[in-house]
């Protein structure tokens, strides 16, 4: 009886085993065709975006004239929207484009006749809106002195220098 046991226990164990191994296999199948599926459905969507959605085939001519009317209609609508929007982007540009010379004029008028002079008449507008005008001006000043002061202290040793 003993003996029977065992054989019993043993025929167990293969037989779970065996059935360990199964559903490795079977998961392992599952996985490849989950993984095949997957990429499957990312080459359908690709060759969607790439060559659009198949149309049906219809050979019924007045639904063919509607569809075709309907896509006409859906460009012509395209492409007014996309027209006004061109016309106001001109319209802009032409305002800007005024603006511009109208600001050159008025700097030219004042006697700004280089772009630097110009752009440094622009610059110290925007400070005088801004109320940073005088800030400017006093650190300017302050740079003017020490430059100053560093060309005179200079000097004295580029004569000495000159002596020796």
């Amino acid at each position: 009886m003993a003996t029977q046991k065992q054989k019993e226990k043993k025929k167990k164990e293969r037989e779970r085993i065996a059935h360990a191994r199964v559903v490795r296999r079977r998961e392992a199948l599952r996985a490849q065709r989950k993984a095949q599926y997957e990429e499957d459905l990312k080459e359908k969507e690709a060759h969607e975006i790439v060559h659009g959605k198949p149309m049906p085939i219809i050979k019924d001519p007045a639904v063919l004239a509607q569809r075709a009317a309907a896509q006409a209609k859906a460009v012509s609508d395209k492409l007014k929207k996309n027209l006004e929007i061109l016309e106001a982007l001109e319209k802009e540009y032409e305002v800007e484009q005024a603006a511009r010379v109208e600001m050159n004029e008025k700097l030219e008028s004042e006697g700004h006749k280089t772009m630097r002079d110009k752009m440094d008449a622009l610059h110290q507008k925007a400070l005088a809106m801004t109320g940073k005008a005088e800030a400017l001006a006093e650190a300017t000043a302050e740079y003017a002195a020490q430059h100053n002061e560093e060309t005179v202290d200079a000097a004295p040793v580029q004569e000495s220098e000159k002596i020796s």
